[in-house]
């Protein structure tokens, strides 16, 4: 597992012709089972770090992408639907913006989220 730690609209490469999303620029991105004390709170896209980077902790994980995601969620319906989300969109959101790093959801889980019921298996 990787923990990219600077997700953002421009890291998403989209080919909307075939369904495809890639994810790019590891530059910040480190393997999660790497035995590090802290991580640098340093580098990354102010606009979608999560609470807990933006408040100084080194000490954080795969939560932090989970956050950036549903910012950049949140920035993409915004500017394409105006009036906002469906309730389970506005449900996976708020589940993935959880303040408590700990309460949050994976990015597993947000797959499997309700919302995406019609998209076919990630697994």
């Amino acid at each position: 597992e990787i923990l990219h730690r600077d997700l953002k609209p421009a890291n998403f490469l989209i080919d909307r012709s075939k369904d495809i999303v890639k994810i790019a620029d590891f530059g910040l991105a480190r393997p999660i089972d790497v035995p590090l004390e802290n991580y640098t709170i340093k580098g990354g896209s102010l606009c979608y770090k999560a609470p807990e980077r933006l408040l100084g902790s080194g000490r954080y994980s795969t939560p932090v992408d989970v956050w950036a995601v549903a910012c950049t969620f949140a920035e993409m319906d915004l500017a394409t639907v105006v009036g906002g989300l469906e309730p389970d969109g506005v449900d996976l959101l708020r589940r993935m913006l959880c303040l408590d790093p700990s309460k949050r959801l994976t990015a597993r889980e947000a797959l499997r989220h309700e919302y995406f019921k019609d998209f076919q298996s990630l697994d």
